[in-house]
């Protein structure tokens, strides 16, 4: 792959557009930071995901344990932080934004994927009329049905019960899509 931009960059990682260097296919390129076996969980967990709504895994690439890659679909398009911040979206675009959201989580949960991420920023828009979108950076995601209790994910989306250090389960990414829609709908950064 030859890298030609960076497209963006995260705790886990940073996401290039590149061209394979055979077929001259376009992708997103994940190189993921030295996490040891944490590296090895957002592969796995995209790899056994195929729905409209999940940006979609290419391949895993791991050179050693410090150099690894995870080639996606490049989906053409700005997340929805970008897109909130140039035009405000009307009550119906929301509405069809939170319809997409709930197809991807529902279909992540029935395989017993909880992303732990969900915001504005990991929510790709191809597509505005009529809306589609990708959930991607799968970096906190776990793949379990029992309940956890990790705080992580960034703080302004995370339900109570994360935030208070409690055990909680998949409807954490539900709490996520309630705050996302709140934000989209009144224009607010944050809630009380």
């Amino acid at each position: 792959y030859v890298f030609q931009a960076k497209i963006g960059n995260g705790a886990f990682g940073t996401v290039y557009r590149a061209v394979h260097s055979y077929t001259g296919a376009t992708f997103a390129v994940k190189e993921i930071h030295k996490l040891g076996k944490q590296s090895l969980r957002e592969p796995a967990i995209l790899q056994s995901l195929s729905h409209r709504n999940i940006v979609k895994f290419i391949e895993f690439i791991s050179m050693d344990q410090d150099n690894t890659m995870i080639v996606m679909e490049l989906v053409h398009g700005l997340n929805l932080e970008i897109l909130h911040a140039q035009s405000p979206f009307t009550l119906d675009d929301t509405r069809e934004l939170a319809t997409e959201m709930l197809f991807g989580l529902d279909y992540l949960h029935s395989n017993r994927i909880t992303h732990r991420d969900l915001k504005p920023a990991n929510i790709l828009v191809p597509q505005r009329n009529p809306i589609h979108i990708k959930i991607t950076d799968f970096g906190l995601a776990v793949a379990r049905s029992q309940q956890l209790k990790t705080n992580c994910g960034t703080a302004l989306y995370l339900a109570p019960e994360v935030l208070s250090e409690a055990c909680y389960t998949n409807k954490v990414d539900l709490w996520s899509l309630g705050v996302i829609a709140l934000e989209l709908v009144l224009g607010l950064p944050d809630y009380p």
